[in-house]
């Protein structure tokens, strides 16, 4: 109890003696002849225990020690003062003594009040509420909303705090009832009800926090809606180095406090209707990843490269100097590129994980099984925009890449090897259970449906709208509930900027890397000896087949490097090559051309330290080709070769099973497609070549 002491005046002590002793005289005069003297020991005896139980049945245990102890004391010492002056008024009568003892007591008491204050009156009023609920207004009010609402009637509020600016909200710190076993989790669902409960204004949250302390839940309660203040506030990222090892901010909560993700080891899961702010989400996160000199940057995108157009411009507009590099090491447009960097992204872990010397990197940093990156040795963080169109492919190779994501988020966890999804919608069709399971990072902005959030976030967020753009949900390990925030506003011209000014920062692909992806072939993308229509004898499958998967990226894409030089490049037509025929080149006079102006420095011209060396694998070898099939190893190819062979005369289909030593199921998968195709024809149960049945005709 916070109540100031003020001492009484001597003077008051004065007229108190004063008065005792008046009525001292009047009952010396009246009473005494009527009492004998052995009658005032009992009463004196009999006036101090009355003043002890009075003091006692006033004071009911409610005042601290000090403040009780004083009250008694004054009083009992007055007790005493009267009795002495009782005793020498009746022994001795009017004397000196009677005036020395009364101008002593007097002084004497008086000194005591000074040093040793009486309570005020007020105080000892106060003294009966004590016991009353002294927390602020606003904590007994959400008290009482929560035991309201939740019916948990044991619950409490043990702690409250305003927010820095504390007219914008508070943070109270709830004890959950042990008795029923009721978590945080409990509580969490109940957050809309406690706002609506509170009638807090549109846009104010109430969200449940992590606490340090089993049993006591954290509850943050917003009064203003902060995150309004942020509209017009554009984001500016340092263009200083940074590390994947480096946590970042992706969100501000409405306290304005940073939430932070690592992206060195977690695949992180993106969820936003459109308009909902993924795009510049998934800007910000880019504009982070740009600083980082250890890190590889691939992005798909089936939009055009919508996203990652912004990130190359300035390199394909010769913005970046000699020394620049795109931001966007790699651009996949179409299911067939996309099929193809997941491959080489997946050949690239395992083999990191085969490799001697990054093992032995792996022991040296003593990291616990995480690889060490760094410039000589790059991570690569594979975006995946609007990641419902890629699972939406019906297309078999669509089909392949859209489960490489799956196998990339299991195999690349320590090898440094991350994938990234965003998606439209929370739906099972949209994001594989696969992929989900792996995400540690999930963020989650508006969505359609409130269900779409759980299938993003795995758990059920507070059913509050979300107004702003860019207002979401983040849920990552630490984070077991749903935090709610704001993620940055990112322009166009501070992504351009931003990528001329780190262009100095991008790392090349290890050539450890780049030896394994040499080796990526056709039949590694498709997972056996298949003809897919649309893959066979794409400009992808003949870069695969001369061992530039990755190499050869920027070739692939030089349509889309001349669309954002405002050129006009058109592109050339590749053809299926003709079995036994001249492999047609993939190389024309405009590739030519925009290579020899463009075209980064080779790899193996770079310096690098021999200490950091990783081991080299054997240079892209031509793949090996049986003479019996003209070069061609694929069902199709062995059986056109073999018709081609048999000339006018055809084949049965016995004849031809033996002479391909293909399985008789694999053949008449293939054969039916090549007669859809008006490749060969059947005549009397023997199968030719439809050029033959032409020039014979």
């Amino acid at each position: 109890m916070n109540t100031t002491q003020q001492g009484a005046s001597p003077a008051w002590y004065a007229v108190i003696l004063g008065l005792a002793g008046a009525v001292l005289m009047v009952a010396d005069q009246m009473v005494r002849p009527l009492l004998p003297w052995w009658v005032w020991p009992p009463v004196a005896v009999a006036a101090g225990s009355l003043t002890f139980v009075i003091t006692i049945m006033q004071m009911n245990s409610r005042a601290d020690g000090p403040a009780w102890l004083r009250i008694f004391l004054y009083r009992e010492l007055v007790w005493v003062g009267l009795g002495v002056m009782a005793a020498l008024v009746d022994f001795n009568g009017w004397t000196w003594t009677l005036g020395l003892w009364w101008v002593g007591g007097t002084i004497a008491l008086a000194a005591f009040g000074t040093v040793c204050p009486l309570p005020p009156l007020v105080e000892r009023e106060e003294l009966q509420f004590t016991g009353r609920d002294r927390r602020p207004e606003y904590v007994q009010a959400w008290e009482g909303h929560i035991r309201a609402v939740t019916g948990w009637k044991t619950t409490g509020v043990v702690n409250w705090e305003r927010w820095e600016n504390p007219a914008e909200g508070f943070r109270l710190r709830v004890e959950l009832p042990v008795d029923t076993g009721q978590t945080e989790v409990d509580l969490a669902g109940f957050c809309t009800k406690l706002g609506g409960a509170a009638r807090l204004l549109a846009g104010c949250h109430v969200q449940v926090l992590p606490s340090d302390v089993q049993g006591v839940a954290v509850l943050d309660v917003m009064e203003v809606d902060n995150l309004s203040k942020t509209d017009n506030l554009v984001h500016v990222e340092p263009t200083t180095p940074a590390s994947l090892n480096d946590s970042f901010t992706v969100m501000t909560s409405p306290r304005g406090e940073p939430l932070d993700v690592c992206l060195r080891i977690e695949t992180a899961t993106i969820g936003g209707a459109t308009g909902s702010g993924k795009t510049t989400l998934m800007n910000r996160i880019i504009m982070f990843l740009a600083r980082c000199p250890d890190t590889l940057i691939w992005v798909v995108d089936y939009n055009g490269g919508g996203l990652a157009n912004n990130w190359v411009e300035p390199w394909a507009r010769g913005k970046c100097g000699p020394n620049g590099r795109p931001v966007v090491d790699w651009v996949a447009t179409n299911e067939n590129e996309f099929a193809l960097m997941v491959q080489v992204a997946c050949a690239i872990s395992t083999a990191r994980k085969q490799n001697p010397e990054v093992r032995r990197r792996i022991r040296a940093a003593r990291s616990g099984g995480v690889l060490p990156i760094g410039p000589d040795l790059p991570a690569i963080v594979v975006f995946a925009d609007e990641g419902g169109s890629i699972q939406q492919k019906l297309s078999p190779i669509g089909v392949i890449a859209a489960g490489g994501l799956d196998q990339l988020a299991q195999l690349g966890r320590a090898m440094a090897v991350r994938p990234m999804v965003s998606v439209l919608r929370g739906t099972s069709d949209l994001m594989s259970k696969g992929f989900r399971t792996q995400s540690s990072i999930r963020l989650c902005l508006r969505m359609n449906e409130h269900g779409e959030y759980v299938h993003v976030l795995d758990v059920n967020p507070p059913k509050t709208p979300l107004k702003h753009k860019g207002a979401g949900y983040l849920r990552t390990m630490e984070l077991d509930q749903p935090v709610y925030g704001r993620t940055v506003n990112v322009d166009e011209d501070a992504v351009e900027r931003h990528a001329v000014a780190c262009s100095q920062f991008r790392p090349l692909l290890d050539q450890h890397a780049q030896g394994v992806a040499a080796r990526v072939r056709p039949a590694d993308v498709t997972g056996g000896d298949k003809d897919y229509p649309g893959w066979v004898g794409s400009i992808q499958y003949l870069h695969a087949m001369d061992g530039k998967a990755y190499s050869g990226r920027w070739d692939r894409a030089a349509l889309l490097l001349a669309e954002l030089r405002d050129e006009e490049l058109p592109e050339q037509p590749v053809s299926t090559p003709v079995v036994g025929a001249a492999r047609p080149s993939t190389s024309t006079p405009a590739l030519d051309a925009w290579a020899s102006a463009v075209a980064p420095p080779p790899a193996a011209t770079t310096p690098v330290d021999d200490g950091a060396r990783i081991y080299q694998f054997p240079g892209a070898q031509p793949p090996v080709r049986p003479a019996t099939d003209g070069g061609s190893t694929t069902a199709r190819g062995q059986i056109i070769e073999a018709l081609r062979q048999a000339s006018t005369q055809g084949l049965s289909a016995t004849e031809l099973e033996k002479a391909i030593g293909a399985t008789k199921t694999r053949m008449y998968q293939v054969l039916p497609e090549l007669k859809d195709q008006k490749v060969v024809v059947q005549a009397d149960g023997r199968y030719i070549l439809a050029e033959h049945a032409v020039s014979t005709g």
